[in-house]
């Protein structure tokens, strides 16, 4: 648990780390506020100078081989039909279930262990009488989530063993008001564009379409990698091939598994997936865009 808790608040240190390096790019424009974050945190304020971008600790890709044209902002808003997430939660499970074009993926994260996240796609649906299981084969283990309106739980059993039950879950049922409105104006950032936001960022990891992901960052766009104490520039029509060669299950799931309600919002903007991903209302666009991303 210690180390959980030393790794969190050191990624949430380097992106911040980051987030200094990027304000000084032409991309954002700032005047930073000291406020502590915990492990899921960052808005831009206003009212600053540009100058020239602190020296990065690599170099980004040299190569443009695989650079692309990301969709344009308004393909991604219309982007959202046929797409369903549910969110499911207790003190120890935050999972994930993900229903559109791609089939039906499982997200499932333990919180407070080693044991990190996992992805599972290509499941199947059956449903009767207002109960629906959902199944992922994987080797010899069976995941199944039961999903009703009256009890939703995950097992996963090997052969006739369970050895995984997380007990019963509760469903995030989006709301009028999951967001408190001084956070709204702390960040810059209505609960509206964040609903809008966080759709589009859900829609695009569950398709793993990076195209619409650049559409939603600034250019360019700062990636980082706590693991490796790294930390690049890249242009926005070069992140596609950059998180398309990234191994991101851990990534896309935190993220999935993120709910509104418990997203941390502050003057720095804010943070999907414990630092997974950072957006802030930047000066001089009409939406919010991710301005940073942390690959561990």
């Amino acid at each position: 648990m210690n180390n959980v808790w030393i790794r969190r608040s050191f990624i949430t240190g380097f992106s911040l780390f980051a987030l200094v390096v990027t304000a000084c790019s032409p991309a954002i424009e700032e005047e930073v506020t000291t406020e502590t974050p915990t492990p899921e945190s960052t808005a831009v304020d206003s009212e600053t100078t540009t100058s020239a971008p602190a020296e990065p600790t690599a170099q980004a890709p040299e190569s443009t081989e695989h650079v692309t044209t990301p969709h344009s902002l308004e393909e991604v808003i219309n982007k959202s039909e046929n797409f369903y997430l549910g969110q499911y939660y207790n003190d120890t499970w935050a999972i994930a279930v993900a229903e559109g074009s791609q089939g039906y993926t499982y997200y499932g994260c333990s919180l407070g262990t080693e044991d990190g996240c996992l992805i599972l796609t290509k499941g199947n649906k059956t449903c009767e009488r207002g109960l629906c299981l959902f199944t992922w084969q994987t080797g010899n283990l069976m995941y199944q989530a039961d999903i009703s309106d009256l009890y939703n739980q995950v097992s996963v059993t090997q052969g006739k063993e369970v050895i995984v039950d997380t007990g019963e879950l509760m469903v995030f049922e989006a709301s009028g008001d999951d967001v408190p409105a001084d956070r709204e104006e702390v960040t810059g950032i209505s609960e509206a564009q964040l609903k809008t936001l966080a759709d589009q960022i859900y829609q695009a990891i569950y398709a793993e379409d990076w195209q619409a992901i650049a559409a939603l960052s600034t250019d360019p766009v700062r990636v980082n990698y706590p693991d490796q104490e790294k930390s690049i520039e890249v242009a926005k029509n070069e992140l596609p091939a950059l998180l398309s060669k990234a191994d991101l299950d851990q990534w896309q799931a935190r993220i999935m598994t993120s709910r509104l309600d418990d997203l941390l919002l502050n003057q720095y903007g804010v943070m999907f997936g414990g630092g997974a991903i950072w957006a802030s209302q930047i000066i001089g666009e009409p939406e919010p865009q991710i301005y940073s991303i942390n690959i561990w």
